[in-house]
């Protein structure tokens, strides 16, 4: 009743209450305590959570069964009977169709003669091995005052093939100078134009 009595310029003529906080920041001041309790909850539980759960890194994957197989043995633990059976006798046939590294390229011929009088007879020659590569060297090559006496067959070509390629650079070198003096004086004239 007494609301509807009340004129309508009249209603919120109230006095304001003073706060320490303006309105645009009372809801602002209690979420942002509220998140920091939620957060600090959280962190608590989480931390301890870890540590009650924490191992340390290096008792992370450390099996403490007790046994009396040492750590190297495991491996072979591992190998069952038929496992090593079947290695073993791929191992046989492997060794039978393989000779060994230092029989590999032995002659087994019966012979008077020892392994390093063989040596002395393959590589005995007439010549010394520098006589031999100095022949195949001359016969090879020709001396050095008579590479160019003879004329090049195809030297025009040659000639003609190196006109054409200074030419071009001249050309490339004539487009790209007067390329770089219209850019410079078009930017000088936009700024010109500009102020």
């Amino acid at each position: 009743m007494a609301r509807e009595n009340a004129k309508w310029y009249e209603a919120n003529q109230r006095p304001a209450q003073k706060r320490d906080t303006h309105w645009y920041e009372a809801n602002m001041v209690d979420h942002l305590d509220t998140k920091k309790k939620w957060y600090e909850a959280n962190l608590r539980s989480a931390v301890e959570t870890v540590r009650a759960n924490r191992q340390h890194w290096y008792e992370a994957n450390l099996d403490n069964t007790p046994t009396e197989t040492h750590w190297y043995e495991f491996k072979e633990a591992g190998d069952t009977d038929w496992k090593k059976r079947f290695q073993q006798a791929h191992l046989d046939k492997f060794r039978e169709q393989h000779s060994k590294w230092y029989e590999a390229n032995l002659d087994q011929t019966p012979t008077d003669k020892h392994w390093y009088e063989f040596s002395d007879e393959q590589t005995a020659s007439d010549k010394k091995w520098y006589e031999a590569n100095l022949q195949a060297a001359r016969e090879s090559h020709k001396k050095w005052y008579e590479a160019n006496l003879h004329p090049d067959p195809h030297a025009d070509i040659k000639q003609k093939w190196y006109e054409a390629n200074i030419n071009l650079a001249r050309t490339q070198k004539i487009k790209r100078d007067w390329f770089e003096n219209n850019m410079r004086l078009a930017r000088e004239t936009q700024n010109k134009t500009d102020k």
